[in-house]
């Protein structure tokens, strides 16, 4: 009886321990990117809304990166992008969805240029465009 109830208190430790352990690890960091091909055309604008509405999900494609490698190039590159003062609509071809620890951003793109970070406005940035068609192209 004393080896049973031993045993039975050494899983319950080992299966708390393992439950505590995994409750303290931070969530996986990962993007999901929703894009249309490249030279498909509208006869108006897409919004970054629109892009996965009703209406194109027949045509929206779907990519999940969470390469570790990839990811590390995407954080390099989306932290050097800076904000633009200058706000108007663009043509949306490509969201991209960061999920990073406790945030979540929304990245929206043109397919050769325009970005917006949560609705705000960034410089250009030739390198992150070229990298974010590489990984989905």
């Amino acid at each position: 009886m004393k080896l049973i109830c031993k045993t039975f208190f050494a899983m319950t430790l080992f299966v708390l321990f393992n439950f505590c352990n995994n409750s303290e690890e931070k969530p996986n960091i990962f993007l999901e990117i929703y894009f249309l091909d490249p030279g498909l055309k509208f006869p108006m604008n897409i919004t970054c809304q629109a892009l996965r509405g009703e209406m194109l999900k027949e045509r929206v494609k779907y990519k999940l990166i969470d390469n570790e490698d990839s990811l590390k190039l995407f954080i390099h590159h989306y932290n050097q992008l800076k904000n633009d003062s200058v706000q108007f609509n663009f043509d949306v071809k490509i969201q991209i969805v960061y999920h990073n620890f406790e945030n979540i951003d929304t990245i929206c793109m043109g397919s050769n240029f325009n970005i917006s970070v949560n609705g705000e406005k960034k410089q250009e940035s030739k390198v992150f465009h070229n990298f974010i068609r590489r990984n989905i192209y």
